[in-house]
């Protein structure tokens, strides 16, 4: 003797049958990477002169850029390593962005933060 399926068991069944499986955009993947290596160039005005407290840094392309809604540049001077700073948000289709930075110092770039915001 088989057991008896209630209607409303049936009917969630063929429903849940019918619902397609929905993935966030990038299900079990890096966030991203570069596929070009970043780097940091000086900024000059419009008379060619260099402004000594800005530099530009700078990238290529990125894999998976979609996964990512903004990031941020993480950067500190190599004599006080302590005092980390960070870059404003970053649109992921920018190619770069200018920081502020002291004069004769020499820096170290930690990181390029991907950041999600959250969605509900």
């Amino acid at each position: 003797m088989s057991p008896k399926l209630s209607p409303s068991f049936l009917l969630s069944l063929t429903l849940s049958s019918l619902a397609p499986v929905a993935w966030g955009g990038c299900p079990f993947q890096n966030p991203f990477w570069f596929l070009d290596t970043p780097s940091v160039v000086k900024i000059m005005d419009e008379n060619g002169e260099m402004i000594p407290n800005q530099a530009r840094v700078s990238w290529g392309l990125l894999k998976n850029f979609q996964c990512v809604d903004y990031f941020q540049v993480e950067y500190f001077d190599k004599k006080n390593p302590g005092n980390i700073q960070m870059s404003e948000r970053i649109n992921r289709h920018r190619r770069s962005v200018d920081i502020d930075v002291n004069p004769c110092t020499e820096y170290s770039f930690k990181d390029f933060l991907p950041l999600r915001i959250g969605r509900g």
